[in-house]
């Protein structure tokens, strides 16, 4: 079953996927960096929203050592796809694309005994932005979102309509309609008014 915050997560990374708004949208929403986003909506693509449920199923262990699995890091690091990232970006991308969780220890050690070295990243002089910084309190500003979906497995999408608290990561209210509309913000908005009290601003 996913969390509250899962659910949220997903909306956002489908919202993306969908175009609804940009990569570097997505990541000050989530608060995750460019990069994450990238690998987030391609689980989605690949596994939908059982990509965002919470646990360890199909996840290797830190330990595991089998040559299989050990084989399968080298080979992946060594692809066009994987060959220019760091150990550290890697081996998130391990567990966010390939479901493969090991330790840092045992993961930089069986690459540098490949002979594969972590590609440093570059510290030059370019642009960076700063990530924008959470509300400080509880209920001051409200993210607000719609997911399409089938969250019901018949095949007809139908669309959930959401605040998310910008200090907390917490759902104020959700709605489920057909289509996205006004009149299910508006339920989002009566529900989060009637029992949370009234927001400082929304973030759309």
């Amino acid at each position: 079953m996913m969390s509250e915050r899962a659910v949220g997560k997903a909306a956002v990374i489908q919202g993306a996927v969908e175009g609804h708004y940009t990569v570097k949208a997505a990541a000050a929403k989530l608060r995750i960096s460019e990069r994450q986003v990238q690998g987030l909506k391609k689980a989605y693509r690949e596994r939908g929203v059982e990509a965002f449920v919470h646990g360890n199923s199909g996840r290797l262990p830190a330990n595991y050592r089998e040559d299989e699995p050990r084989a399968r890091i080298i080979a992946l690091k060594k692809s066009g796809e994987y060959a220019f990232t760091t150990f550290t970006h890697f081996k998130e991308l391990l567990l966010e694309r390939e479901n493969i969780g090991i330790s840092y220890g045992a993961f930089s050690a069986l690459l540098k005994n490949a002979g594969i070295e972590s590609k440093r990243t570059h510290r030059g002089g370019g642009k960076r932005f700063k990530r924008r910084e959470r509300s400080g309190r509880p209920g001051e500003l409200l993210q607000v979102d719609a997911s399409r979906y089938d969250w019901f497995g018949t095949g007809m999408r139908s669309v959930l309509h959401g605040f998310i608290d910008d200090a907390t990561g917490n759902i104020s209210a959700l709605y489920l309609c057909r289509n996205e509309c006004l009149m299910g913000y508006l339920e989002v908005l009566r529900h989060t008014l009637t029992t949370s009290g009234i927001p400082a601003e929304w973030y759309c």
